[in-house]
C-alpha cells in the first residue's frame, strides 16, 4: 500500500525536534568540535551521542507508553534506524533552505504560535500562558520563536516542492485502487494457551535467567536528605516605586532599541517560466489588477500575501529591490533559487522610534524585575559565605522562615516529578558524603536549594526467591517466542501440519473467513497486522503477529483481491487528488533529500545501533 510515511513521519519529527529544544537550548550545544568520535556527521559539523541518544531515549519511552512492553532488541534498532533518518533529513531541509535564502518573518511566526492550542484560555491567545510554558521547559521567548523560525523555514521549503505542478495522469487511478481494495481472507487466532509450552520451568532454568539478567535485578542505592529551598520570592522589594529620572536615564541608554525598522506590506507571485512572468508583468503595468494576475498565471501558488517585512527577511539583494519602491509599486521579475518573483508593495510601515511614555511602564516592569533578580543572586551569594562559615541547614532554614523537608531518593531522574527528582537535585544527593552539606546549588532561575545527606542504604542485589514471578514471566516469553518462530508457514504445507502440531494444540485455536477494506478498519484487527495483511502475496500465509493486548497470535491468508469499479474511481476522484499531489510531493522530496546527503556529507557512526547504546 502506498503510504505518505516521509511526510507523515517528518511532521511528526518537527514536533520531536521542538520539543528537544526545551532539553537543547541550541545546536550549538550539541555540536562536538574536541571529541574524536561522535554519533552524526553533516556538513562537517559534529553531533554528539549524548544528542542523538537524548532523542532515541524519548522515543523509546513513547513507544513504551504506547504498546505498553519494553521494545525487543530489534524494534529499538528499527525505531533508531526510522528517528536517525529524521534527524538528518530535518537538519538537511534546515541547511538547504538557508542556502537558498528561505527566511521566517516575525508575522509568519505569530501565525504559527497562533496555531498552538496549549497557549490559549477561553478561546483567545493568552500570553501569561505562552510565558510560563516556554520557562516550565527552561527555554528563552527569543530560543522558543528562533527554534519556530527553523521549523517555518523547513515547512516553507517542503511546500515550495508542490508550487506549479500538476498531477502524473493515471496516478489517481492507481492510488484508488490501492486504497479501495477489499481482501478476502482466512483468519487464524492462536492463543498464547494454545502453545505447547511446559507449564513450569525448572529451577536451574530460572537459576540461569537471575544470573544472565542479575544487574536489571538490583535494589538501587537509596539516600535519606534533607533539604531547604530558597526561592527569589523572598527577596521581592517592598516598595514598586521607580524615580522617573532613573527611567529616563535607562530610556536613554537603551534608546537604539526601541527603534522600529521601516516594514513593507508586500504581495508576490511565483511563476513557472520567463515567458508567464514577462506577460504578466506588462499587464500589471497596464492596470491590471495584482490578484486577477496571480489567478491567471499561478492558481497553484498559495503563498500570494507574503506579508509585513523587514529589510533583514532577505538577501541584500532582494531587499535592495523591494525596499527601493513606493507604495504601489512593482518589481521587476526577480530570479530566485525557488523560481521566479513579482513583487508588489501594498503599504510602508515607516521606521518609528517608540516615545518614553510609550514604553515607560515597560522600563519599569524590567528594572524592576532586573532589581529583584540582582538582589536575589546577592542573598545567594551571602548564603554561599554563611555556608563556608559553618552555618547549618537548620540555621538557614529558620533565618528564612523555610520549611526543612525531608526525602528518599533514589539515582533515576524525572524531570516531570517534584524538584527531588530533577537532574540537579539527584546528582547534589549523590555528590555529597553521608551527614555533610552540600554547597547551594540551582533549582530554576527562581529557587535555589541547600541538602544534606543524614541516611544511605546501600545498593543491593534481590534473592532469587523474591523474583521467581518475574523470572517465571521473562521464562514464558522466551520460550513463547523461540515456539512462534518455529512455526512453519508455506504454501504448499498445511497450517496443522505435523511439525506444527508438536508446537501448537489446533483444538484451541480459531478459525474464521473474513473481508478486510484497506481503507476501513476492523477494530478485531491490530493496525499494524491491518498494513501487513495489505502487503502480503495472495494465497501465502502473513508471519505470526503477536497481540500482546489479546495474548493470541495471529496468521493470515488473503485469498482474494476484489479491486473497485471505474464508477467507484470517479466517486472518490476528488477527495483524493489533494493526497496524490502529496504523495507526488513526497516522491521529489525523497529524490532531494537523496542528492542533499551526498551534497553535505552525512557520516553516521554506526556505534549508535548497539544495543547497549
Amino acid at each position: 500500500m502506498i503510504q505518505n510515511k516521509l511526510l507523515r513521519n517528518f511532521v511528526k519529527f518537527l514536533l520531536l525536534v521542538l520539543i528537544l529544544a526545551f532539553a537543547f537550548s541550541s545546536l550549538r550545544d550539541v555540536f562536538v568540535k574536541k571529541e574524536l568520535t561522535y554519533a552524526l556527521k553533516i556538513a562537517d559539523v559534529e553531533y554528539s551521542f549524548a544528542y542523538v541518544n537524548k532523542i532515541f531515549q524519548e522515543a523509546i519511552k513513547e513507544s513504551k507508553i504506547k504498546h505498553g512492553r519494553d521494545l525487543s532488541q530489534n524494534d529499538t534498532s528499527k525505531l533508531k534506524s526510522e528517528i536517525l533518518e529524521n534527524i538528518v533529513d530535518s537538519i538537511l531541509i534546515l541547511l538547504e533552505a538557508r542556502r537558498l535564502g528561505i527566511v521566517a518573518n516575525d508575522n509568519m511566526v505569530k501565525k504559527e504560535i497562533l496555531k498552538i492550542p496549549i497557549f490559549f484560555k477561553n478561546g483567545k491567545f493568552d500570553k501569561n500562558i505562552f510565558e510560563q510554558v516556554i520557562k516550565q521547559y527552561g527555554v528563552s521567548e527569543q530560543g522558543f520563536i528562533d527554534k519556530l523560525k527553523e521549523d517555518v523555514i523547513r515547512a516553507t521549503f517542503v511546500d515550495s516542492i508542490s508550487a506549479n505542478k500538476s498531477v502524473i495522469p493515471g496516478l489517481t487511478e492507481v492510488i484508488l485502487e490501492d486504497v479501495l481494495q477489499t481482501r478476502e481472507l482466512e483468519l487464524v487466532k492462536i492463543p498464547f494457551s494454545a502453545f505447547k509450552i511446559p507449564t513450569r520451568p525448572e529451577d536451574s532454568e530460572l537459576k540461569h535467567i537471575y544470573e544472565e539478567n542479575k544487574s536489571k535485578f538490583k535494589i538501587p542505592e537509596k539516600r535519606k536528605v534533607e533539604y531547604v529551598t530558597i526561592s527569589s520570592e523572598l527577596f521581592e522589594e517592598q516598595s514598586n516605586e521607580v524615580a522617573e529620572a532613573k527611567l529616563r536615564k535607562i530610556y536613554e541608554e537603551k534608546s537604539f532599541l526601541f527603534v522600529e525598522s521601516e516594514k513593507r506590506d508586500v504581495k508576490q507571485i511565483q511563476f513557472s517560466s520567463l515567458n508567464n512572468a514577462n506577460k504578466a508583468r506588462e499587464e500589471i503595468i497596464k492596470g491590471v489588477d495584482f490578484a486577477e494576475i496571480a489567478k491567471k498565471y499561478a492558481p497553484n501558488f498559495n503563498s500570494y500575501n507574503l506579508g509585513i517585512i523587514t529589510e533583514k527577511d532577505f538577501d541584500d539583494d532582494i531587499s535592495g529591490k523591494l525596499f527601493n519602491l513606493k507604495v504601489g509599486g512593482i518589481s521587476e521579475i526577480i530570479e530566485t533559487p525557488l523560481g521566479l518573483y513579482i513583487f508588489k508593495i501594498e503599504k510602508i510601515i515607516p521606521e518609528k522610534k517608540k516615545s518614553f511614555d510609550e514604553v515607560k511602564d515597560l522600563l519599569k516592569k524590567e528594572y524592576l524585575k532586573d532589581l529583584k533578580f540582582n538582589n536575589f543572586l546577592n542573598s545567594i551569594k551571602k548564603i554561599q559565605t554563611e555556608l563556608k562559615q559553618g552555618k547549618t541547614l537548620e540555621v538557614i532554614a529558620k533565618d528564612y522562615n523555610q520549611k526543612l523537608s525531608l526525602a528518599e531518593i533514589i539515582n533515576s531522574v524525572d524531570e516531570n516529578g517534584d524538584i527531588t527528582h530533577i537532574k540537579s537535585f539527584v546528582e547534589n544527593s549523590f555528590n555529597t558524603k553521608l551527614n555533610q552539606q552540600s554547597e547551594i546549588f540551582p533549582i530554576d532561575s527562581d529557587k535555589f536549594c541547600i541538602l544534606r545527606i543524614i541516611g544511605i542504604t546501600p545498593e543491593k542485589n534481590q534473592e532469587l526467591d523474591e523474583l521467581k514471578p518475574q523470572l517465571k514471566q521473562i521464562w514464558y516469553s522466551k520460550e513463547l517466542s523461540s515456539f512462534i518462530n518455529q512455526i512453519k508457514i508455506s504454501e504448499k504445507e498445511k497450517l496443522d501440519s505435523e511439525a506444527n502440531t508438536k508446537l501448537i494444540d489446533f483444538s484451541n485455536i480459531q478459525l474464521s473467513k473474513i473481508k478486510l477494506s484497506s481503507s476501513k478498519f476492523d477494530n478485531e484487527i491490530p493496525l499494524d497486522f491491518h498494513k501487513v495483511i495489505f502487503e502480503s502475496k495472495i494465497n501465502y500465509y502473513t508471519k505470526p503477529f503477536i497481540d500482546y493486548v489479546h495474548e493470541e497470535v495471529l496468521l493470515a491468508k488473503p485469498t482474494k483481491v476484489d479491486l473497485p469499479s471505474k464508477e467507484e474511481i470517479e466517486k472518490h476522484r476528488l477527495l483524493y487528488d489533494s493526497q496524490v499531489n502529496q504523495i507526488e510531493q513526497e516522491i521529489i522530496l525523497m529524490d532531494i533529500l537523496k542528492k542533499l546527503k551526498d551534497k553535505f556529507n552525512v557520516v553516521v557512526n554506526h556505534k549508535i545501533f548497539d544495543h547497549s547504546f
